[in-house]
């Protein structure tokens, strides 16, 4: 083995060794004051956690139209006012004399 495949495999268990240790102590360390657990969150009785009442309804928001198709009427325009003419996108070949 050449110095280059060495360099790449203690570089490449370094990263494991780093990825390992990151996620033992994200997921096994005791400390709970950094990120609080479901278990220990508990909302009182008379919080309101939702925003507009206190049930999970949603037949107001997905059957509400809020658009208005239609409300614009826009000119129309025939495609020989823009662009180029079809004619003219690719230009003959002349022949050379």
């Amino acid at each position: 083995m050449n110095k280059k495949v060495i360099i790449q495999i203690v570089i490449i268990v370094g990263a494991f060794a780093t990825a390992g240790f990151v996620l033992y102590n994200g997921l096994f360390k005791s400390d709970t004051t950094a990120v609080p657990s479901l278990g220990i969150i508990s909302a009182k009785d008379n919080e309101k956690i939702l925003p507009f009442g206190s049930a999970l309804d949603f037949k107001n928001d997905l059957y509400n139209r809020n658009f208005q198709f239609g409300y614009m009427s826009y000119p129309n325009v025939n495609p020989s006012e823009i662009g180029i003419l079809e004619t003219q996108l690719i230009a003959p070949i002349s022949t050379a004399k």
